[in-house]
């Protein structure tokens, strides 16, 4: 009851978009092309205050989580400037949410990130993107953990029978077989080593071909 205008906060999405504690991994995970940033008035709900002031931003195919996290807080910082002092002068006319139209996030378990290779390419993608920071987005190859720290759509087409999640050599590029076609892996990181590109990994791991991570 202190403030005197109330406490306002920052969140990174387009509420009542996204409420909760993960609103950039969503976005990433279900590929939106778009998100941006909401400065609200807390209430007793969550993230469910009136808006002071919203900016969208695109998302570009390059952006996973850092990246995306940055754009977001350079946006956040230059919205917040400008309606700070109009809001405690109160020249800002607050917006309800329409909580009907609220979605929701959750909070991200390490167990979120283990791809499931039985999903289609764009999902899986999607995965690396958004949990760039953590989980991680990883499989196992040989009982040990690796993070799929970069990859794409494969550009392609693969002419090789395949199972699912079984790597395979294309043109001295290396894949992974998914529900409807191919990603291409381009950067990993074993358990307890350094990011590598997957040509480095190939040398010292001849038996990633063939494989099918799990």
């Amino acid at each position: 009851n202190i403030p005197k205008k109330g406490s306002i906060n920052v969140h990174p999405s387009l509420l009542p978009k996204y409420r909760g504690s993960s609103p950039i991994q969503f976005a990433l995970l279900n590929g939106n092309h778009k998100t941006g940033t909401t400065i609200m008035v807390i209430d007793d709900g969550m993230d469910s205050g009136d808006i002071l002031a919203q900016n969208e931003l695109s998302i570009d195919l390059i952006d996973n989580y850092e990246r995306l996290s940055e754009k977001l807080i350079e946006l956040s910082i230059e919205l917040l400037e400008k309606t700070i002092t109009d809001y405690v002068n109160g020249k800002v006319i607050l917006i309800p949410q329409i909580d009907a139209d609220a979605t929701f996030t959750k909070k991200i378990k390490k167990e979120d990130g283990r791809i499931k290779w039985q999903l289609d390419d764009e999902d899986i993608l999607n995965m690396i993107r958004a949990y760039s920071a953590w989980p991680g987005a990883y499989t196992y190859f040989n009982n040990k953990k690796l993070d799929i720290k970069k990859a794409a759509i494969a550009d392609i087409e693969i002419d090789q029978e395949s199972s699912i999640g079984q790597v395979v050599k294309f043109e001295k590029r290396y894949f992974v077989r998914c529900a409807d076609r191919f990603i291409e892996l381009l950067e990993v990181k074993l358990e307890g080593k350094q990011t590598v590109k997957i040509s480095d990994f190939v040398n010292g791991h001849q038996g990633l071909v063939g494989i099918i991570l799990t």
